[in-house]
């Protein structure tokens, strides 16, 4: 899987392109003349490889490298290299090529170490500004890391120490992107903490499928049930294929299914069976998916589908009701994130949204339960509070951040990712 995703025709002509790079730099512009020193260029080509294409071609660019190095000794270019050839050739071109290859891999690691710092800790500090609930849910594959499990220990022993209104909850993607051995190893790991854990779990039939072929017939929420990965129960994103026995199991564990209506019609992937979880007595939750499948990223729209994909779906008008699209969207998200809101009760966080009940959405007012699952929308919205804090007041954010310059940075990123993507 890991192999397939790196091997395109533009991974291997941008490397092609590195290695060529490397080569002509170590010939004519290994040692470029700077006052009193010398600098070497070639190490550009190979950190650029590594950061860009992983350790791997890190590794590879580093080792033809350290090819080139011994070529242009044997060729006369070096003398001091030569002399040690002439002395130990096979020791000589063997630490040639581990120098180069492990110089090569650590950027690589290196850089891909700082980043999943950077970005658990850049997420903590905008919500941090903003004073809101962050729940980071541990999301990481087989394949985004030397040690995910790690990664996994170090973020839930640092976020879960900082504040009631902060969780880490230590999971991983999906069944078809971790190897057994990692999933086995999340699954102690929260038996041991007394922590639920969270994946991605029977979003499309395509996923289920494979699962059952790979695993001697079990689905994934089967698979994952014999490897212990919820004891302690957790939350499950998507559950569009689960089955009746997939949903007595999740029951069984206190899994909360947490629902992504809008991105799950974007992809294709299905509808969930929102009406069997609810008749079993579960409590699933809302979620949005992210915004590469969900442009809108709306909790008003995910309630109107929570709510009105079960009634086409089950050809009943009157299945699932916009109370209980309501209260999965409020009570039963903080709870299967183990905070304390949803509702306004002593003892509960002040979150809260201050709604707009003149607008024409709102009128008239005979349900407002259901004028906000069937007719609102986010321009309904007036205030929103985190915390006890006003983040937003009619068209003004307080939350630590001008949001023109949250705009023009997501403008600049946006056009980083279509010239990466066009590579």
């Amino acid at each position: 899987m890991k192999s397939s995703r790196f091997f395109t025709s533009r991974n291997i002509a941008f490397l092609a392109v590195l290695l060529a790079l490397v080569i002509v730099l170590q010939i004519w512009a290994s040692a470029i003349p700077l006052g009193a020193t010398r600098i070497s260029l070639t190490l550009i080509p190979i950190v650029l490889g590594a950061v860009l294409l992983g350790p791997a071609a890190g590794a590879f660019l580093g080792a033809a490298f350290g090819v080139v190095v011994v070529v242009v000794a044997v060729a006369g270019g070096d003398p001091f290299t030569l002399t040690l050839l002439s002395d130990h050739p096979a020791l000589t071109v063997l630490l040639c090529l581990v120098n180069g290859a492990a110089a090569g891999a650590a950027a690589g690691l290196l850089f891909k170490l700082g980043r999943k710092k950077n970005e658990s800790a850049a997420v903590f500090a905008a919500a941090n500004r903003a004073n809101l609930c962050l729940a980071l849910c541990g999301s990481l594959n087989s394949y985004d890391c030397d040690d995910v499990l790690a990664d996994i220990a170090r973020n839930y022993d640092k976020y879960n120490t900082m504040s009631d209104r902060v969780r880490y909850i230590p999971g991983l993607h999906a069944e078809y992107t971790c190897e057994e051995k990692l999933l086995e190893e999340v699954a102690d790991f929260a038996i041991e903490r007394g922590a639920p854990t969270c994946i991605h779990l029977s979003e499309t039939l395509k996923e289920v499928g494979d699962c059952t072929v790979r695993h001697g017939g079990l689905t994934p929420p089967q698979y994952l049930h014999k490897l212990g990965f919820f004891e302690n129960g957790g939350i499950a994103a998507h559950c569009v294929y689960a089955d009746k026995d997939d949903l007595d199991l999740l029951h069984q564990y206190g899994v909360v299914p947490v629902i992504n209506s809008a991105s799950n019609l974007k992809l294709a992937s299905g509808i969930p069976p929102v009406s069997a979880m609810l008749r079993r007595g579960m409590a699933p939750a809302l979620g949005t998916d992210g915004t590469a499948s969900n442009n809108a990223a709306s909790m008003f729209r995910e309630m109107y589908l929570f709510s009105c994909l079960q009634k086409q779906a089950m050809k009943d008008a009157a299945a699932v009701s916009a109370e209980q699209a309501l209260c999965a969207a409020t009570e039963n998200g903080y709870k299967a994130l183990g905070f304390r809101g949803g509702s306004l009760k002593k003892g509960n966080f002040a979150d809260m949204v201050l709604l707009d009940l003149s607008a024409p959405s709102m009128r008239p007012q005979a349900d407002i339960g259901k004028n906000i699952v069937y007719s609102a929308d986010t321009s309904c919205v007036l205030m929103t509070m985190a915390g006890g804090r006003i983040v937003y007041d009619r068209g003004s954010y307080h939350i630590g951040e001008d949001i023109s310059v949250i705009y023009a940075e997501c403008e600049k990123r946006q056009k980083r990712l279509l010239r990466e993507a066009l590579r």
